[in-house]
């Protein structure tokens, strides 16, 4: 009898044990499932909630502070609309008469004028950029990206050197000018100056810190001036300074182009043309 009851100990002690290792199976597979059904999609889904929508939010936060920043920068400069005096000298056609020949200088200059907070140069590097085009003493400059730093500029510029300037447009309520300045030691007149904005353009402030374009062409009013320069009594030279657009759109550039063609064809068919800038 004694035996009996040990060996039905043992097989109880045996079904005990094959039945907490088939519950263990089971609780495997349930963990599986739940991993599978539950917990894996919670992490997708907070995943995607991250990709999808935090993520874009902060992005966007960092855009809306960085395009507030900037606009903090330059509001000196957009809250003068219009045209802004270069102290040009006042117009007086030459007396000389025309020489059987000359030489005069010509340079271009992108002087970066733009703010610091996205790649631009300080005043004070302004001022000695100032001093550089005045001691080079150049017969005519063209300069591009004269935007916000104007008046630091023309600071260290003399009228013996540069008595004739273009005046700087600092544009209008929602752009900041075209950053063009013509300098020159020969006379012309600053009020005879055709300032033309191009037609075509791609780019905005906020799409350049979306990323989605490397400059903001289109607010900065981009296009050409025409000014005639008095070389001597008879020879006056139509002087072209251009910033062409960043972007690398086939049609916005050549648009560009046969617009600056037309106006050379239309105005100065009958004069010596120098045309200098930044072409990009």
């Amino acid at each position: 009898m004694r035996n009996k009851k040990i060996i039905l100990a043992g097989v109880m002690a045996s079904g005990l044990m094959l039945s907490s290792g088939a519950h263990a199976g089971i609780w495997g597979d349930i963990g599986n499932w739940v991993d599978d059904n539950i917990v894996d999609p919670i992490e997708d889904a907070i995943d995607w909630i991250d990709d999808t929508i935090i993520d874009p939010i902060e992005d966007a936060v960092e855009t809306v502070a960085g395009y507030a920043e900037y606009l903090t920068v330059i509001e000196g400069t957009m809250s003068q609309h219009g045209y802004i005096e270069s102290d040009s000298t006042y117009f007086i056609a030459p007396a000389q008469e025309a020489a059987a020949s000359g030489v005069f200088d010509v340079m271009t200059y992108n002087v970066h004028g733009f703010p610091e907070v996205i790649g631009g140069i300080s005043s004070s590097q302004m001022k000695q950029i100032s001093s550089l085009i005045n001691e080079w003493d150049v017969d005519i400059v063209g300069i591009q990206e004269n935007w916000i730093n104007h008046s630091q500029l023309i600071s260290n510029l003399t009228h013996e050197n540069y008595g004739y300037r273009t005046d700087h447009f600092a544009g209008g309520l929602l752009s900041f000018g075209d950053g063009l300045l013509t300098l020159s030691g020969y006379p012309f007149d600053s009020y005879d100056v055709d300032r033309i904005q191009f037609n075509e353009c791609k780019g905005t402030i906020l799409e350049l810190f979306e990323g989605k374009y490397d400059s903001p062409d289109c607010q900065t009013e981009k296009g050409f001036t025409m000014t005639k320069v008095n070389i001597s009594r008879d020879l006056v030279v139509h002087v072209y300074n251009l910033h062409h657009n960043t972007g690398g759109d086939a049609n916005v550039n050549g648009s560009n182009m046969d617009q600056i063609a037309e106006h050379m064809n239309y105005y100065s068919a009958s004069n010596p043309i120098i045309m200098l800038g930044d072409f990009n």
